[in-house]
């Protein structure tokens, strides 16, 4: 199997120096491995994006020599794709419907409860407990778009990413591999 990694920048604001060195990790480790580096624009923020933005990403990668592979893939081209993986989740009792007065009504996701592990190459196993205090993250906002979250998980494994570089900052919100979504 072909090593597969990402880079995957929201255009609301510009790219800084932690975007760039997540980019050259990705991109360097795909070079050293004969693997594909993938770019993936995370725009499902829509109230913040700006074409100002993607093009200073697009433009200071290049400037950086970061020639992604494949890509770019744009996360608000794939809408349909996450709303069937949302309807297949709700069928299976995994999701449902909540309405908040202020945000409106949304998908959630109904987190398994319990600890919940993982292997990560630099931190070794990895374990989260998630108790009843803890809600149940939105899939689907009231606008029709993804979380990022779940936007994330959906690309991954769509686009055959094989391994995830990010920061710490992205280590809770990882997924186990041993958990797949409907394909």
């Amino acid at each position: 199997m072909t090593l597969r990694v990402r880079f995957a920048p929201s255009p609301t604001g510009d790219l800084h120096i932690g975007g760039v060195r997540t980019a050259l990790y990705n991109f360097l480790h795909a070079r050293h491995e004969g693997g594909v580096f993938v770019l993936r624009i995370e725009d499902t923020d829509q109230q913040r994006n700006s074409e100002e933005s993607l093009k200073t990403i697009k433009e200071g990668l290049s400037w950086c020599g970061l020639a992604w592979d494949d890509g770019p893939y744009y996360q608000s081209r794939r809408l349909d794709r996450y709303k069937e993986l949302a309807k297949e989740l709700e069928a299976k009792g995994r999701a449902y419907w909540k309405t908040d007065p202020e945000k409106g009504t949304a998908l959630h996701f109904k987190i398994e409860r319990g600890q919940q592990r993982f292997t990560d190459l630099v931190h070794g196993t990895v374990s989260f407990t998630y108790t009843d205090a803890e809600p149940d993250f939105v899939l689907l906002r009231s606008s029709g778009f993804p979380t990022f979250m779940f936007a994330n998980a959906v690309d991954d494994h769509d686009m055959g990413i094989t391994r995830v570089l990010r920061g710490d900052d992205h280590l809770s919100n990882s997924r186990s591999d041993e958990r797949r979504l409907p394909s």
